[in-house]
């Protein structure tokens, strides 16, 4: 689902576990250039936790308030 998401440039941003498989982060990684999306690598866990889902790779993020807010904490 979100591939489909970031294929259809519906995505503003994607978030992206180290544990996704070679294949997954490359497919992500892959397409977030293609239409410029930014990916952000999380920590272990972190995203399956946040989304009471275990074991989730990747996800993207719809644009609006959640994915500013994101953005803006990850800012370097």
């Amino acid at each position: 689902m979100s591939l489909k998401l970031i294929r259809e440039k519906g995505a503003a941003l994607a978030l992206l576990e180290p544990e996704a498989s070679e294949n997954t982060q490359k497919k992500v990684r892959d397409a977030c250039n293609y239409y410029g999306i930014k990916v952000i690598l999380l920590s272990a866990g972190t995203l399956g936790h946040a989304c009471g889902r275990p074991g989730m790779a990747a996800a993207a993020v719809k644009p609006g308030n959640f994915s500013r807010m994101i953005l803006d904490e990850t800012k370097e």
